[in-house]
């Protein structure tokens, strides 16, 4: 019996500290090992995505080997590294089962009852509603450093044409002198 797993972080930072998905991955290979199933390399789909969209390169790929017929079961950290919206995992649970795939979590395992749909919707219901609220609130933060006068951040990028100044903790544009600078400089 052939398993596939699916590991998922959201942001380019979480991948670039390499344990989140080497967590998942890690995690799902046991409960792989100790269901007895097989998960061939070919099987291991990880991605850097948002979960609020089903529209996701290595999701698509996963759909297909299940379409395909060649997967037993698929296994996944969490609910919601699969999705973020209640509708989305009741969609991808329900794909699954008329395929025949077994859908295996390593944490939040529910039953496919009508009472583990419920429980399953909950899941994502609850973390779309906290993907809305860390939006919101980076949203007011970003507000906030603007009513200052200060430049967002966050991005790890900067914002393009402007350099930070660390010893004002703002960000300058080329040219303009900050006002504590000496003349001539």
């Amino acid at each position: 019996m052939k398993a596939a797993i699916y590991a998922r972080v959201s942001t380019e930072d979480q991948e670039g500290e390499g344990t989140s998905l080497d967590s998942q991955q890690e995690a799902c290979i046991k409960l792989a090992k100790q269901k007895g199933y097989d998960v061939p390399e070919l099987l291991i789909f990880r991605e850097t995505f948002s979960g609020l969209t089903m529209e996701r390169p290595e999701l698509t790929r996963l759909r297909q080997k299940g379409r395909d017929g060649e997967v037993d079961a698929i296994i996944i950290h969490t609910p919601d590294r699969l999705a973020r919206v209640g509708e989305d995992i009741l969609t991808l649970a329900r794909e699954f089962t008329l395929k025949g795939i077994k859908l295996l979590f390593v944490k939040e395992q529910w039953d496919d009852t009508l009472t583990g749909k419920l429980v399953a919707f909950m899941l994502g219901w609850a973390s779309e509603l906290e993907a809305s609220q860390i939006r919101e609130r980076t949203m007011r933060g970003k507000q906030e450093f603007l009513r200052r006068g200060l430049l967002p951040q966050g991005t790890g990028r900067g914002l393009y044409g402007y350099k930070r100044d660390k010893a004002e903790k703002k960000a300058r544009y080329p040219g303009v002198r900050s006002q504590s600078s000496p003349k001539g400089t």
